[in-house]
């Protein structure tokens, strides 16, 4: 059977949705699959186009030149997706709010070809109230209409199909399909976090509170930056490193927050870890936060865990309850003083870190991993090619 991924973007620095697809993917050609992704270059803002490679040594890789920021544009794309799915037994649709996509869902419905969509948390109430006026008139005459035409809605939490049900009416019928963490290196964490401080030798010996991921507005940093002022008083000896890329007048927002609390000594900006030294990065860390106001999954908080860290999370991040109860992180309030006082039970409490780091290594074995990903996936589509 054929499988056609489509989705705006997959550099790198985009996050968890080109995660999940060349995960997915990969595996989906291991086991005798044929599949091929098509997208374009909009987030990829380098002139070389190493990035792809990776992609190419797995599986057919197209990538098409877009304009217009994240909506992605393309004039090249149309002919691509149609000859694409014409030969496909089912196409598969990442993300919402962009060309590549209508076009995409509008080709599926004059080949009679099913698809799916997976929203990656972009029907989320958070999600829907930023550029507000836009989404709704743009849901109403364009989104909403082909969304409902799909044969299914893949979600990867059950609150993130609750909370999209719930914004928005008619949704095909949805199937829960989590994500996981990657295996770390295979060497120590003593090893890993050493060759960490080899490149920071300042942070030897402190304790580290790491945030990993895009630095964007809805990752919560305008809680996280006055929240560490308050941890600082309770041990000065305590480092905020905060890994991952972001747009420039936003970092350099940030940026200026910290000096105004007068504590830019004390915070490191790695900029995007890619491969291991994101988990070398992780192995020198004490402590992971993810204050965030809405996450559809947070695929940082598994490798977090993965990477042998106790986790710190807003409760607007989907998978709070699952880390929570299963004894591998503290969930925090969107407040300042909250999310400083949970960090602060961890930095002061190494029995309760090494209880929670081992719950978490539990918990990505029986729940949140690459292979229970693929076989609910692959499920999924068998349930669906078969109808």
């Amino acid at each position: 059977m054929r499988i056609t991924h489509v989705i705006p973007y997959m550099h790198p620095h985009a996050g968890g949705p080109p995660v999940f697809v060349d995960r997915i993917s990969q595996k989906l050609v291991k086991h005798g699959w044929d599949v091929r992704v098509i997208t374009t270059d909009c987030m990829a803002n380098e002139q070389s186009d190493d990035w792809q490679k990776t992609y190419r040594d797995h599986y057919p890789f197209e990538v098409h030149k877009a304009k217009f920021g994240s909506y992605a544009y393309s004039p090249t794309l149309a002919a691509s997706l149609k000859a694409a799915i014409g030969q496909s037994d089912l196409v598969h649709l990442h993300t919402l709010w962009s060309y590549p996509n209508r076009t995409a869902a509008r080709i599926c419905r004059e080949l009679d070809v099913p698809f799916v969509i997976m929203p990656q948390g972009m029907i989320d109430p958070n999600s829907l109230q930023r550029k507000k006026i836009k989404k709704k008139i743009y849901g109403h005459l364009f989104e909403w209409p082909y969304v409902r035409t799909a044969s299914a809605m893949i979600y990867t939490h059950e609150e993130e199909r609750r909370l999209a049900e719930q914004s928005v009416s008619g949704l095909p019928k949805g199937y829960i399909v989590s994500m996981g963490a990657d295996e770390a290196p295979p060497f120590s964490r003593e090893i890993l976090a050493g060759q960490f401080f080899q490149k920071y030798p300042e942070l030897r010996g402190r304790k580290l509170v790491v945030f990993l991921g895009r630095l964007h507005s809805k990752k919560g940093l305008d809680l996280l930056i006055p929240a560490f002022a308050e941890v600082l008083k309770s041990d000065p000896n305590i480092h905020l490193v905060l890994v991952g890329p972001g747009e420039k007048n936003y970092v350099q927002g940030l940026h200026d927050l910290i000096v105004k609390l007068g504590f830019s000594e004390r915070v490191l900006f790695t900029g995007h870890l890619a491969a291991e030294a994101k988990w070398q990065g992780l192995a020198a860390g004490t402590v992971y936060v993810l204050p965030s106001y809405q996450e559809n999954f947070a695929l940082t908080v598994v490798e977090a865990m993965r990477g042998g860290l106790p986790v710190v999370l807003s409760r607007r991040v989907n998978i709070w309850e699952d880390v929570t109860k299963a004894g591998a992180g503290l969930a925090c309030d969107l407040a300042p003083k909250s999310v400083a006082t949970t960090i602060v039970q961890y930095l002061k409490d190494p029995t309760l870190r090494a209880k929670a780091v081992a719950c978490g290594q539990k918990l990505l074995a029986e729940k949140f991993n690459w292979e229970r990903s693929f076989e609910t996936m692959e499920n999924v589509y068998k349930q669906l090619l078969k109808n």
